[in-house]
């Protein structure tokens, strides 16, 4: 399957049609049964290193007086509820010392997925764009679009401008709703009538398979868990606990179910089919541009008189024109990319964030409370009052928020500035930290830990060595104030 395999628009159209019929036919759902969409404003999210094997006592006591970390690695934080995954990818690498150097992806706990999708392939493509993220190959996905560093930055302040500028509204391509619909589309047209795909799955129908059988092909190495990442933290997760009907996976599909159906109705309704070429072709040349100006400027880094030669052309201004087409794209790919996405229901009060497959880390992200804005209004009369008198009283007025926990009550005097703080910033603030920065390419958890032996060794020499290679990894081995980490 390539993307030569583009669907005939007419058929696109109707497809979408179709997947709502059946997403409402399937799961029966009730609108009026159904609670609204909902987003905390801010949540305290409790970030903890997952120990995979189970430390004895000799290592729990190495992490304990070298890595100065009494219950564990953990980082707690409180985020606006905005901020994207994406986003908070970020935040993670900041806050526990790695640079964004490998891969990385989002998922959801185990049983939560499987409610969801009940194991099923069909299941699963419905969400996809809507919580998954349908697998490109590598050579076509634009999912690290903006991993823009060079060395000649400094990686704490580039990865700090990535999460702590409130703008977290531009996204791969790969991430947009309809593009995963046309993905979908093709994957199953491919699976029912292509040869090699009938091959593949021995005659089986699109419809008939298992989500282990799209994991266990080599051919396609399908990594279905993977969520997108422009979802908002503050509608994606309930407090841990407080899940209430959504921690039901059979509410949680019917909710959903009813959202995708809104979603579908009004891309039949408002879309004509030449919009939805125009954007499709529009997307395209946006992912062309970002991978291109990827491969140039791993180009630039390595060999530049090769580019210089290849372009004929000064390699930065080069880099420069593609900089300001992607601009230019991404302000056009816009509704494609951002718009038409389905509103979601929280699902869960847990996720994993899986970095670096060969070391292996794994942090669980775990909302630990959620808060909520209430606007005070005061006396004034807005009803009554006149233009003038409107303008003068938004001009003067000090009224403000109060924020409630997820309980219904009123945060503390101290917690209120906090929160203002994050609500009028659009800043994540560290509030606890337990444990040293790990670092990249140490060998995961029992790799840092041997590390950590080893410069509090006995051979000198072997420690001077490996404190001159972590500080070049951007570990110090001091502890920072939480306030500071981010």
């Amino acid at each position: 399957m390539d993307e030569k395999t583009i669907l005939d628009l007419n058929v696109f159209r109707a497809k979408v049609s179709k997947d709502a019929e059946s997403a409402a036919h399937t799961y029966n759902a009730d609108p009026n049964k159904l609670q609204p969409p909902f987003a905390y404003d801010i949540v305290k999210l409790r970030l903890e290193l997952v120990d995979h094997f189970g430390l004895g006592k000799a290592e729990r006591e190495i992490l304990r007086d070298y890595g100065k970390a009494k219950d564990g690695i953990i980082r707690e934080v409180l985020v606006p509820g905005r901020m994207t995954l994406h986003a908070i990818h970020y935040m993670i690498q900041r806050l526990f010392g790695w640079q964004n150097g490998h891969l990385h992806h989002f998922e959801l706990p185990e049983q939560i997925f499987h409610g969801l999708t009940e194991d099923s392939a069909e299941e699963w493509s419905r969400l996809c764009g809507v919580y998954f993220r349908f697998p490109e190959g590598d050579d076509f996905s634009d999912v690290y679009w903006d991993d823009d560093y060079d060395s000649s930055l400094n990686v704490k302040a580039w990865l700090k401008k990535k999460y702590y500028d409130g703008v977290w509204d531009t996204y791969s391509v790969g991430d947009g709703y309809l593009d995963n619909l046309r993905k979908v589309k093709d994957f199953r047209d491919w699976v029912d009538e292509d040869e090699r795909g009938k091959k593949i799955f021995k005659g089986r129908t699109f419809s008939t398979l298992r989500l282990d059988d799209l994991r266990s092909v080599v051919d396609i190495g399908m990594d279905v868990s993977h969520l997108v990442e422009r979802l908002e933290i503050g509608e994606l997760l309930y407090v841990k606990g407080k899940g209430d009907k959504y921690s039901d996976p059979e509410y949680c599909r019917e909710a959903i179910a009813f959202l995708i159906d809104e979603m579908n109705d009004e891309i039949h309704d408002d879309l004509l089919s030449e919009e939805i070429d125009d954007m499709r072709e529009a997307a395209q040349r946006l992912r062309e541009l970002r991978l291109n100006y990827q491969s140039l400027e791993h180009i630039s880094y390595f060999d530049p008189e090769r580019l210089r030669k290849e372009v004929n052309e000064d390699p930065r201004q080069l880099m420069s024109d593609y900089k300001w087409a992607i601009e230019e794209m991404q302000d056009v790919c816009e509704d494609y990319i951002d718009t038409w996405n389905p509103e979601i229901v929280r699902v869960t009060d847990e996720l994993q964030y899986e970095y670096d497959y060969g070391d292996g880390w794994t942090v669980r992200i775990t909302c630990e409370e959620g808060y909520t804005s209430e606007w005070e209004e005061g006396n004034f009369d807005y009803d009554s009052a006149s233009g003038d008198e409107l303008f003068g009283h938004n001009l003067s007025t000090d009224e403000g928020v109060h924020f409630v926990d997820s309980d219904g009550k009123r945060v503390s005097d101290e917690m209120q500035t906090t929160l203002e703080n994050i609500f009028y910033g659009q800043k994540p603030i560290c509030i606890y930290a337990d444990g040293l920065n790990v670092m990249d390419d140490v060998g995961g958890l029992s790799g840092y830990l041997n590390f950590l032996e080893t410069i509090h060794g006995k051979d000198q020499d072997e420690a001077r060595s490996m404190r001159v290679w972590a500080r070049g990894m951007g570990w110090t081995g001091r502890r920072s104030k939480p306030e500071n980490m981010l």
